[in-house]
């Protein structure tokens, strides 16, 4: 192949980086605000609101794969193209070199606010990694509760008299 169709393939395989990045740059965006909601939802547990954001994060998360399994074809074809030692390891701080300063500028550019997102959704991740992990707590503790209740049978009081189960549920709140 000659140096012009490299160049050509090269610069076709720049744009369409950036066009994947953007595109990744777009769902991670929306991921983002679907994380927004799951928080929401795990606050006020609305166990019907985590349900319909769980698909719609699904879905989400179904289409960022199909574009990371373009991201990492083109990253090896560019990388194949310059002849890096390792095209399949690439980063795009090797590649900006080889592209025209307009392309290599707009690459740069798509890449790092795709970065800045996926922080920002890195963070929300765990934020509500926690809160799962705080719900799950209680619940253990709830469960526990009631078990060692079950379990205990009768109680016996202070002056050595077995209570009776007027006490209330755990269940319930007790009214008046």
């Amino acid at each position: 192949m000659n140096d012009s169709n490299a160049e050509q393939r090269l610069k076709v395989c720049g744009e369409d980086l950036c066009e994947t990045f953007e595109r990744l740059e777009a769902l991670h965006a929306e991921l983002l605000e679907v994380l927004v909601a799951k928080q929401d939802a795990l606050i006020s547990v609305e166990s019907e609101s985590l349900g319909s954001v769980r698909e719609e994060e699904e879905n989400i998360l179904h289409q960022v794969v199909d574009e990371e399994k373009q991201r990492l074809i083109l990253t090896e074809e560019i990388g194949d193209i310059i002849g890096h030692p390792a095209p399949s390891t690439i980063r795009v701080t090797e590649m900006l070199d080889h592209f025209a300063p307009p392309l290599s500028l707009r690459l740069e550019e798509s890449r790092d606010r795709l970065r800045d997102v996926a922080v920002r959704l890195g963070e929300k991740n765990r934020t509500n990694r926690s809160l799962i992990e705080h719900s799950l707590g209680h619940i253990q503790v709830f469960l526990s509760r009631l078990v060692n209740e079950e379990m205990m049978g009768a109680q016996y009081g202070a002056d050595g008299s077995e209570t009776s189960g007027d006490g209330g549920s755990m269940l319930m709140d007790r009214t008046g």
